[in-house]
């Protein structure tokens, strides 16, 4: 079965001057057979968000492409990424990340397109970025955060704080305010992609963006 359209309508509303939105989805998808099924389902947002916004957080939220990587399993990925970023974030002194719907779109399509097309590599987006992947023929093949980008190895604390000095983490980089993530999951492989903004990671600003641990 798969998705042939996607339809939304929005409705917001103030209590005491606090505003929520209502979005309604209706997704219409296509059997094997040639039939087509119109599933219809309601999302509560705070706030007042653009349609750019809305768009995102329908996408988002919409079935993944891979039978066996549920919305379930995938939105309390990203929430334990949060929090685990924010959690060695505070360990060195530095801001919290909030998590981007539409980061986390763009790191779905990555993410996706890496494991469709049996490809590795970051993408050209001038975002920062994370990937991760594993592969393997044990049925239970899969990726904690904890192993992805959760915790920073005691040698690569030791690199990030070297001036001038390149490296692939992004996670402690102190001008980053948000993060989307994903996972994509088919034939032994998982394929993870963490997107940051702003984009940072820069040779030459290690030092004024890049912190020891406290303590």
């Amino acid at each position: 079965m798969s998705m042939t359209s996607t339809k939304w309508s929005s409705e917001s509303n103030s209590v005491d001057g606090i505003w929520t939105t209502t979005v309604k989805v209706a997704e219409t998808f296509e059997n094997p057979d040639g039939r087509t099924q119109t599933k219809t389902r309601t999302i509560e947002l705070d706030g007042k968000p653009t349609k750019t916004e809305i768009n995102a957080m329908v996408e988002s939220t919409q079935e993944p492409q891979h039978s066996d990587y549920t919305k379930h399993t995938a939105d309390e990925f990203k929430r334990e990424a949060v929090r685990e970023h924010n959690t060695l974030r505070q360990t060195h002194g530095v801001p919290p990340l909030s998590l981007a719907q539409d980061l986390c779109v763009l790191a779905q399509k990555w993410a996706d397109y890496l494991i469709d097309n049996n490809k590795q590599g970051h993408s050209s987006n001038e975002l920062g970025e994370n990937l991760a992947e594993k592969s393997g023929h044990s049925p239970t093949l899969d990726y904690a955060v904890i192993e992805t980008f959760g915790r920073c190895t005691e040698t690569k604390k030791r690199e990030l704080a070297l001036e001038g000095r390149r490296s692939e983490d992004e996670i402690i980089w102190k001008n980053k305010k948000e993060m989307g993530i994903a996972k994509a999951k088919k034939d032994g492989r998982v394929v993870v992609v963490a997107n940051y903004r702003p984009g940072g990671n820069f040779i030459g600003s290690y030092a004024k963006n890049v912190f020891p641990p406290k303590g």
